[in-house]
C-alpha cells in the first residue's frame, strides 16, 4: 500500500508554477482567447437578446415552485422586469399572505410529456452508398454505427440532448473516442495471520474504450458566429468546457508537459445559480477545435494556459460537434426557440388569472364578517382590508357577512381558454400529456396521431442532428478500429497466455533486442475486436445477419473495409415511443393487404408488395416468404417447391373437385366479413380486388 500513500502525499505537495507562453504556443493562446470572447459576445446579443439569460429563466421556471414576492430569486412579478405582465396581483403586508401565489408547473409537464414521446429506442437509419466502391460495405457501416449506439448506451445521452432542446430551444452534443483507464492493486497473496503482509500487483483496468456520444452543457458551449441552422458545414470552429476532479483530470491530462502549470491554487467553479464555490479538487478544462486552421487545443481558463495543441485528431478533419434547434428563431441564427420562450407570456397571464380565481374562491368559502361591539370601528383613515375568516366590530349590534360571489363561469372558461392557447403554441397537446379526448378508441388514436404531427418539426431536427452525428461516429470508428495496440511481454509464453485470457489473436510479433543482440522480450500487435450483425456469404461478400458475430479487425475483417462514404437518412419516427394500439391496427390492415398477394406469382406482385412495405417502414425480410426473397435476389424462384396456397378452383381440378365434393374454404385470419370467396380471375382482376378499397379512398 506504500504506492498509494506516496501518491496521496505527492498530490498534497502541489506547488503552483508560473507559466509563460512563447512562439507558436503564444499564437495559439491568443487565438483561443480571442475566439472565446467573440463567440461569447455572439450569444449575449442574439437579435438584441442575451440568449443565456433566457436559458437561465427556463431553468428557474422548470423547477416546480411557488412565485416569490420579493428578495433573491424574484421571478417576473413586476412589469419592470423584461417588460412582462406580472403574474401576481400586488400583495402588500404580511397580513395578505393568505393570497394565492401558485406557479403552475406547466413547463415541467410539457417537457416531460415531450420526452416521454420523443425518445424510446435507438434510432434507425437507411444507408446508401455514394459510389459502387462502397456498396459492398454498406451493411458493415450500418452495423458498426448501430452496435456503437448499443455499446455506448447512447440513448441516455440522447434523452439529455432532447431535454435541453425542449427547455432551451438549442442543444449540442459531441462524439469522440473515449478511453477510461485506471490503476488497480490486485490481491495476489493472502497472509491470514498478518493481513498487512498481503501482496498486491498493480494492473490497469479499462472501464470503457470506444466511440462516445456526449450531451453538453450549453452554458459552456460557444460556436462560430457564421453557423447557420441546417448547415453543418457552416461551422468552422467551436469551444466547450468541462469540469473534472483533480484525480480524473490527472488520469487524462497528466501526460502533457504543461500539466504541471495547471495545478496549485484555488479553482473557481461557476454554477448556473449565480453562486461561485471555491474548490481545490475541481478544475475546468476547455477544448477548442478549428477546421480551417486544422487546430485542436486544450485550454485551462482559470490559469489562461494552453495545456496542449495539435492538428485535429480526426483523420478526416471533422469537428466533433453536432447540434440542432427546437423551433427556428431566424435563418441566420443557430439558437432556436424553446418551449419556455414560446409559452412565457401566456403562462404569466395564466398564473395571474389562476391566482385571482383562487383568491375569490377562498373568500367565497371562508367569508369575512362584521360584528357588534363597544369599540370604534373606524380608526385612522377608515380603511378595512379584506381577509378571509376575520371578524370586524361594528356598531349595528349584529353580525353581517361579507358576501363575495364565487368565481363565475367566465373565470373557469378564461383559464381553459388561456391553457388552450399555451397548448396550441407549444405543440404539446393535452392528448400527448395523457388526456382522454375521444369517446372511442379510434377517436383517441386519431387525435393522438394528429397531435404528433405538431411534433414533426422538432423531431425532424433531431433526426438531422443524428444524421450529422452518424457521419462523425463512422469516421471515428474507422479510425480507432484501424489502429492496433502494441503490448510488451517478457516472452512468447506470456504473449500466448494473454491471447488465451483476452480471446484476441495476435496480428504480429516483434522481438525486442538489446544493444548486445540479446532478446529481452517480445511485443504483440493486437487489433480490436467488435461485435457486428453481419456475416460472409458463399461469395465472401458481407451480408446482414440476425445473429451477432465477433470480428477481429485485420485477422477476420480487413481494416480497409471500415472506410465508407454514402448518404445516411435517419428515420425520425424510429426513436418515438411506439403506440401499441396504433401499431396493432396498422399491421392488421397491412396483413390483410399483403397475405392475399403471396399466393400469386412474385414476378407480378413483388414490386407492389415492396412499395407497400416501404411506405409502412417495415422490413421486407420480416414479411416475405423465402420463395419471394430468393426471387428478389436471383430473379427466379425456388425449384420444385409447392405453391404457398393450393387454389380451390382455377388452374386444374383438385382431388375433391374430381370426386364431386365441395372444396373446403382455405383457413384465414382475415376477418370473415373481409374474406372473399375463391373465384377464378386473371391477375388484373385479383389486383383490383385487393386494392379496390384503397382506390376508393
Amino acid at each position: 500500500m506504500s504506492k498509494l500513500i506516496e501518491k496521496i502525499e505527492d498530490e498534497k505537495e502541489v506547488v503552483e508554477k508560473s507559466y509563460t507562453a512563447e512562439g507558436e504556443e503564444l499564437a495559439v493562446l491568443n487565438l483561443v482567447q480571442d475566439r472565446i470572447k467573440k463567440m461569447d459576445d455572439f450569444q449575449k446579443s442574439v437579435m438584441g437578446k442575451n440568449i443565456q439569460e433566457i436559458w437561465k429563466d427556463a431553468d428557474k421556471e422548470y423547477q416546480p415552485d411557488e412565485l416569490k414576492m420579493s428578495g433573491h430569486g424574484k421571478r417576473f412579478e413586476s412589469d419592470d422586469e423584461l417588460g412582462l405582465r406580472a403574474r401576481l396581483v400586488p400583495i402588500l403586508g404580511e397580513e395578505q399572505l393568505w393570497r394565492s401565489k401558485n406557479s403552475d408547473p406547466m413547463l415541467f409537464t410539457k417537457i416531460q410529456s415531450a420526452l416521454s414521446i420523443l425518445i424510446d429506442k435507438d434510432p434507425e437509419a437507411f444507408f446508401t452508398a455514394l459510389t459502387k466502391k462502397y456498396e459492398a460495405t454498406t451493411k458493415l457501416a450500418y452495423s458498426l454505427w448501430k452496435t456503437s449506439w448499443t455499446m455506448d448506451q447512447s440513448k441516455q445521452q440522447l434523452k439529455l440532448f432532447i431535454f435541453n432542446l425542449a427547455k432551451y430551444g438549442w442543444a449540442a452534443g459531441r462524439t469522440y473516442p473515449k478511453i477510461v483507464k485506471r490503476k488497480k492493486m490486485i490481491l495476489t497473496e493472502i497472509d491470514t495471520e498478518h493481513p498487512d503482509k498481503n501482496k498486491y500487483t498493480e494492473q490497469e483496468i479499462v472501464d470503457y474504450n470506444g466511440v462516445h456520444r456526449e450531451n453538453l452543457d450549453i452554458f459552456k458551449v460557444k460556436i462560430d458566429e457564421m453557423t447557420r441552422p441546417n448547415e453543418p458545414l457552416s461551422t468552422n470552429d467551436w469551444y466547450f468546457e468541462k469540469d473534472y476532479s483533480i484525480d480524473s483530470a490527472g488520469l487524462e491530462f497528466s501526460g502533457y508537459t504543461n500539466w504541471k502549470y495547471a495545478l496549485g491554487g484555488a479553482t473557481k467553479l461557476e454554477n448556473e445559480d449565480d453562486s461561485k464555490n471555491e474548490r481545490k479538487d475541481i478544475i475546468t478544462i476547455g477544448f477548442y477545435e478549428n477546421k480551417l486552421k486544422d487546430l485542436y487545443a486544450i485550454y485551462v481558463p482559470s490559469k489562461q494556459l494552453v495545456l496542449a495543441y495539435s492538428p485535429l485528431p480526426n483523420d478526416e478533419g471533422q469537428l466533433s460537434l453536432w447540434h440542432t434547434y427546437w423551433a427556428l428563431r431566424d435563418a441566420r441564427i443557430p439558437f432556436g426557440i424553446g418551449l419556455w420562450e414560446i409559452i412565457r407570456n401566456d403562462k404569466h397571464l395564466y398564473d395571474r388569472m389562476q391566482n385571482m380565481t383562487m383568491d375569490q374562491l377562498v373568500l367565497a368559502i371562508y367569508k369575512m364578517f362584521f360584528m357588534s361591539g363597544t369599540s370604534n370601528l373606524l380608526t385612522g383613515d377608515g380603511t378595512i382590508k379584506i381577509e378571509p375568516g376575520k371578524g370586524i366590530q361594528n356598531l349595528g349590534g349584529k353580525v353581517e357577512w361579507l358576501e363575495v360571489p364565487g368565481p363565475g363561469k367566465e373565470s373557469w372558461e378564461g383559464l381553459k381558454y388561456q391553457k388552450s392557447k399555451i397548448d396550441d403554441a407549444s405543440g404539446v397537446a393535452p392528448v400527448i400529456e395523457g388526456e382522454i379526448t375521444g369517446k372511442t378508441l379510434g377517436e383517441i388514436l386519431h387525435a393522438k396521431e394528429a397531435a404528433l404531427k405538431r411534433m414533426n418539426l422538432p423531431l425532424g431536427n433531431i433526426a438531422e442532428a443524428l444524421e450529422n452525428e452518424a457521419y462523425i461516429s463512422l469516421s471515428w470508428l474507422a479510425q480507432i478500429l484501424s489502429i492496433p495496440e502494441v503490448k510488451d511481454f517478457a516472452d512468447e509464453n506470456e504473449l500466448r497466455a494473454y491471447e488465451q485470457e483476452s480471446g484476441l489473436n495476435m496480428f504480429s510479433m516483434i522481438p525486442q533486442i538489446d544493444q548486445e543482440g540479446m532478446q529481452t522480450g517480445v511485443q504483440g500487435v493486437f487489433y480490436p475486436q467488435v461485435p457486428l450483425n453481419v456475416d460472409f456469404d458463399a461469395n465472401k461478400q458481407l451480408i446482414e445477419s440476425k445473429e451477432t458475430r465477433f470480428f477481429q479487425i485485420e485477422n477476420e475483417l480487413p481494416a480497409s473495409k471500415l472506410k465508407w462514404r454514402g448518404i445516411i437518412k435517419v428515420e425520425p419516427r424510429s426513436i418515438l415511443t411506439p403506440s401499441i394500439e396504433l401499431d396493432k391496427q396498422r399491421k392488421s390492415e397491412l396483413f390483410n393487404i399483403i397475405v392475399p398477394l403471396l399466393s400469386q406469382p412474385p414476378e407480378i406482385f413483388l414490386k407492389a408488395v415492396e412499395q407497400i412495405l416501404k411506405i409502412n417502414d417495415e422490413d421486407i425480410e420480416d414479411w416475405l416468404p423465402d420463395i419471394w426473397l430468393q426471387y428478389k435476389e436471383t430473379g427466379r424462384g425456388m425449384m420444385n417447391q409447392q405453391p404457398l396456397f393450393v387454389p380451390a378452383q382455377g388452374f386444374g381440378e383438385t382431388m375433391q373437385g374430381q370426386q364431386g365434393m365441395q372444396p373446403q374454404q382455405p383457413q384465414t385470419v382475415v376477418p370473415k366479413s373481409q374474406a372473399a370467396a375463391p373465384q377464378q380471375m386473371n391477375a388484373l382482376g385479383k389486383l383490383k380486388q385487393t386494392f379496390g378499397a384503397m382506390f376508393k379512398q
